[in-house]
């Protein structure tokens, strides 16, 4: 699949704008190349993998003993499709039938038998969130089903249907069906199962140097990693775990302000406890006073006193 330059010419100039920089959901039909796009209004989206296991129950184990089978994805998207004059609510029911057009597969008349040659696989993209991992392109995979609301509530536009309506294909004019309704907003939904395009799973890395190591196989490549740290939202960001939060600093020792007693635990024998403190007329050195003795989880007993 080949992305494509779509171009809005209607509506506010601020979603035009957007638009026409690449803010929008963009959708594939793959058995007839056609293709629709909306303005990136999505209300709601739900990305959800399942691991598949096959269970077997054997005798005498309370545990059942798990097999892995596959692992799945399922993308849920729904967005709204506003229009802002009645040529463009008409433009949107327009790309909301080619929308639900695309359920359908394609066939071929051969011979006086009709034969469905290809089913309809959707391409789907919408920036890093829905995409091919590995060449950043659209998502490809079957859907499930769309659901179409239009929200009265905000209105309607409509149209008498005064005149003649003329079939493009056939030339010939008929009398109007009667009043067309022309939603201002529309509500669609739809949910995709993937189907991904390159391997997915981790491999053991054979040009690692720090030992046994793993890559995940699903994402671009580059000189800085194997495969796949990109996987399953793009990412031009490459590191060598899939997980690289360093480590945090040592916080420094709180100051011992001159004079302070401070107890601490006695070096040479972990049991012993013994009483510091700083010397005023030498800062920075501390002096061990009055060593005090305790085993290790006896309260503290402390012998004469510190000057």
């Amino acid at each position: 699949m080949q992305l494509k330059n779509f171009l809005m010419t209607q509506g506010l100039p601020g979603e035009q704008d957007l638009y026409n920089k690449g803010f929008r959901l963009e959708i594939y039909h793959l058995p007839t190349d056609y293709s629709v796009a909306f303005s990136a209004m999505i209300e709601q989206m739900s990305d959800a993998y399942n691991s598949e296991w096959n269970a077997e129950q054997v005798f005498g184990r309370m545990d059942p003993v798990g097999t892995y089978s596959h692992t799945t994805r399922a993308i849920s998207v729904a967005w709204k499709v506003p229009a802002t004059s009645f040529q463009m609510a008409k433009d949107n029911l327009d790309k909301t039938n080619r929308l639900v057009s695309f359920l359908y597969p394609t066939y071929s008349d051969k011979v006086g038998a009709t034969t469905m040659n290809q089913g309809p696989l959707w391409g789907v993209k919408f920036g890093n969130l829905i995409c091919n991992a590995s060449t950043g392109g659209p998502l490809l995979g079957w859907v499930r089903g769309i659901t179409v609301d239009p929200i009265l509530e905000d209105g309607v536009f409509t149209d008498d249907g005064g005149g003649t309506v003329l079939n493009v294909q056939t030339g010939a004019s008929r009398p109007p069906v009667g009043i067309a309704y022309y939603p201002k907003t529309l509500r669609l939904n739809f949910e995709l199962r993937a189907i991904h395009e390159h391997d997915l799973g981790w491999v053991e890395n054979p040009t690692s140097e720090k030992g046994r190591e793993y890559v995940f196989k699903g994402g671009k490549r580059d000189s800085k990693a194997q495969s796949g740290m990109s996987f399953p939202y793009a990412s031009t960001n490459f590191v060598s775990d899939q997980i690289d939060e360093g480590e945090a600093p040592t916080p420094p020792p709180e100051p011992i302000q001159q004079g302070a007693v401070q107890e601490t635990v006695d070096p040479n024998d972990p049991n012993r406890t013994i009483l510091v403190r700083r010397d005023p007329s030498s800062p920075g050195v501390a002096s061990a006073q009055n060593v005090t003795a305790r085993s290790r989880g006896r309260r503290l007993i402390r012998r004469g006193s510190v000057k």
